[in-house]
């Protein structure tokens, strides 16, 4: 299953190409940074951790889940594990987003 979204989608792109130096560097990117300011700003400031390896974004090693699925992701790894610290933990260990 591949659920797509724009920050997802850019970010990608920009891990295949490069990093812009501002925001303002073209307008497909001011738009969205107009929109998603705060989530950008998270992936801006990891930007060399970022990678794309066989069509998946990845930070480090772990995979990088869209907003979308985010919160299906923790419901799924909290399903055989008690407690939110953790849960989290387990989770930390194979997915990333912005403030997991």
């Amino acid at each position: 299953m591949k659920d797509r979204d724009d920050v997802i989608e850019l970010v990608e792109d920009f891990c295949k190409t490069a990093w812009p130096e501002s925001p303002n560097e073209n307008e497909r990117v001011k738009k969205l940074w107009e929109a998603k300011a705060s989530t950008l700003k998270k992936f801006w400031s990891v930007s060399h951790e970022l990678t794309v390896n066989h069509g998946l974004l990845l930070y480090n090693s772990r995979i990088v889940i869209p907003e979308s699925l985010q919160a299906d992701i923790l419901s799924k790894i909290h399903e055989g594990h008690q407690g939110i610290v953790k849960y989290r933990a387990m989770a930390k260990t194979s997915v990333w987003w912005p403030g997991l």
